[in-house]
Parts: C-alpha cells; sequence; structure tokens
C-alpha cells in the first residue's frame, strides 16, 4: 500500500488541495490524498475536492456546533491543528497504514519521510529566535507553537496518543488557541515522538534566516517541503502577508526561492485561488473583531451562550449579526454589543485605556 497523506481545507481553499495533490502525485505516484473540507460558516456545504478522498468532521465524529464554533473564534492555522490529531487518528484506525498531515499550504519539492514507525512525527518551526530588527520578532514568534501546525505524522501504533490528545482538545466545546498550541507543545509528554531531523522540511517564513544555505544562490536542490501560510499568489514577491511591517525575507535576496514561488502562484492563479482572506457569513466578514467576540462569549458564558452562538450561526447571517449585536450579560449599556466587545477584546491600546467596558467605561 502506498505512501498516506492528508489536508484539511477551508471554502476558497480547494486549489491548495490540487497543488498540493500534483506535487505529492509527482513524488509519491503511490500515495493517497485524503482531504477533510470543512463548511462555510455560513452553513453552506463543504467543498468538493475534485482530488483524493473525501472527509468530512462528521467521520471524525466531532459535533458540528463545536466545529462551527471553532471556525469562528479560530485562526485557519490553529483549526487545522485543532482538527489534524482527530483526522490522523481516523486514518491510522480505517486506512491501516502510516499518514502524514500537510497543511494544504505546502509546497512539496522532492520526496518526503516514512512517518516514524511507533512515534509521531512532528517537525520544529525554528532552533533559536532571530533578534534583528525584523519581523515577526522574537516574541510574534514565541507565540508559535514549537513544533510546526502543518505537519504530523504517524503509523498505527501512535493512533491512541494521537485519540487521546483530539478527545481532550475537544472535550469542553470549541478548543482555544492557547489550549491546541500547548497541546502540540506538550506532544512529546504526551506519546512518543520523533522530531523530524531535516531542516529542507518545513521550510517557512518564521526559519528560512536559520536555513538561508538551503535556499541560497545555489538553489533550493536540498528543500523537500515549504510551508507557505499568507502566500498571495497576486504578491508572491511578500511571500507571507504574515510577516509584517519589515520582514525578514525579502525575495530579492533570495533569486532561487523567488522563482520557485513565482511558478507557484501561476499555477494557484489559473486554478482560481486569489490569495489568503476571512470567509465570509453574508455581508459579515469574519474578522479578527468578529472572532474575538464570539470568543469573549464563551469564554465568560459557557455552555448557554455556546449554544446560543451555535443557533445563530446556523440562522445564517442575519441571525449571526442580531446575535453579535446584543448586548453581552452584564453590560451596563445597551450600546454595548458584543461586535462592540470584541473589538476591545482584540485592541490592546483600548484595553489599557479601557479597562472595564461592561461597566464604568462603557
Amino acid at each position: 500500500m502506498g505512501a498516506g497523506f492528508a489536508t484539511i481545507v477551508r471554502a476558497g481553499e480547494v486549489p491548495l488541495a490540487q497543488c498540493l495533490a500534483a506535487d505529492l502525485g509527482r513524488h509519491h505516484p503511490d500515495a493517497t490524498l485524503h482531504v477533510l473540507s470543512l463548511p462555510a460558516i455560513d452553513g453552506s456545504p463543504a467543498p468538493v475536492s475534485p482530488v483524493g478522498n473525501g472527509v468530512g468532521t462528521h467521520d471524525l465524529g466531532l459535533d458540528p456546533d463545536q466545529v462551527a464554533l471553532a471556525q469562528l473564534t479560530l485562526q485557519p492555522e490553529h483549526l487545522r491543528m485543532a482538527l489534524a490529531p482527530a483526522l490522523c487518528a481516523w486514518l491510522l484506525r480505517t486506512a491501516g497504514s502510516g499518514v502524514t498531515f500537510l497543511a494544504p499550504d505546502t509546497l512539496v519539492l522532492a520526496p518526503l519521510p516514512e512517518p516514524p514507525d511507533g512515534a509521531i512525527g512532528v517537525t520544529a518551526r525554528f532552533l533559536q529566535l532571530p533578534d534583528d530588527g525584523r519581523t515577526p520578532c522574537a516574541a510574534d514568534l514565541a507565540g508559535m507553537s514549537a513544533f510546526d501546525g502543518g505537519w504530523l505524522a504517524a503509523t498505527g501504533a501512535a493512533g491512541e496518543p494521537l485519540v487521546h490528545m483530539a478527545s481532550a482538545l475537544w472535550a469542553d466545546g470549541a478548543p482555544t488557541s492557547e489550549a491546541i498550541t500547548h497541546a502540540w507543545n506538550t506532544m512529546p509528554a504526551q506519546a512518543p515522538c520523533e522530531v523530524i531531523d531535516n531542516a529542507g522540511i518545513g521550510v517557512a517564513y518564521w526559519n528560512i534566516a536559520e536555513r538561508r544555505a538551503l535556499v541560497g544562490e545555489m538553489g533550493l536542490r536540498e528543500v523537500r517541503s515549504l510551508r507557505l501560510p499568507g502566500f498571495d499568489p497576486g504578491r508572491p514577491y511578500l511571500l507571507s502577508i504574515d510577516q509584517g511591517e519589515s520582514p525578514r525575507v525579502l525575495l530579492s535576496e533570495y533569486p532561487a526561492l523567488r522563482d520557485v514561488l513565482d511558478a507557484y502562484a501561476a499555477r494557484l492563479l489559473a486554478l482560481g485561488f486569489h490569495g489568503p482572506g476571512n470567509e465570509r457569513s453574508g455581508d459579515i466578514e469574519i474578522n479578527e473583531q468578529v472572532r474575538a467576540a464570539v470568543a469573549v462569549a464563551l469564554r465568560e458564558g459557557g455552555s448557554d451562550v455556546a449554544q446560543a452562538a451555535a443557533g445563530a450561526i446556523r440562522g445564517g447571517p442575519d441571525s449571526l449579526a442580531d446575535w453579535l449585536a446584543e448586548s453581552p450579560p452584564g453590560a451596563a449599556v445597551d450600546d454595548m454589543t458584543r461586535y462592540l466587545l470584541g473589538v476591545w477584546e482584540s485592541d490592546e491600546h483600548a484595553k489599557a485605556l479601557f479597562p472595564n467596558p461592561l461597566d464604568d467605561h462603557a
């Protein structure tokens, strides 16, 4: 049986899966790609991937309300990190062979290693945090998980620890980003783990500075996979829109990498992918403020609020808009809405100036 691979896509990300499938087919001709497609936040059906074996969240035994709330509160990277252990555990149980989860924004340039026997395979994001005045700064990188959330490999013996990890993440409703990062950081304490010792795996904007020799003038001959979160095919010279205002990686300094990304961008554009962006529910953009509003409500309100929020999501964009326009419990004035509380929560300056938004600072 050939190697097994898996990925997770949101609405609009199918072209990423198509490119990933083509790359895997070139370097792993006998491979099978399993694609977990997430339904849109507005309740429309999950996108049907024209490549790979389709998987739904119902196959994993997850509560649809929990998944919907997670989609509203988590950034795409954390959402995939929350689902990847459950997806890999399910595939180990049903397919029987080893599996490697790859984020859909992975560009595969060479054959990838087999999953470790009897252990969970992970890759380190970086070995050292740079201090060069560029972005992302050390504090930004320190907020990421130590292991790259776009790679998780396992064989049958690692299935049980992955089940426990997935169960713990989803036991109390939609997981938080802090809980997900903690689970990935402590994975070696929960299960036998093997860190993939190959600097050519998972090359990304957060570690290119320390792996410069692999992507320099001599080309990318030693690079097996690139992680490209925040890659905009319309602006491939940026590498990632997540790099910040003083990007550390300037493609003018990496001509071989620039050529590879130009070709990848052309493939994505030809398939109709126009760059990363927030999902929408009708006219509502699910941006940082909306995610923060829902996260605050869940944190403060418990299961009752979670059920109400899930009902608002299922009810469509008008229902979600009405819920966001409600005053949260304890608000001193009616004009303080859930959405405004989300704006406050997502702005550190506002939180410093107005520490009591539900009361005397409303």
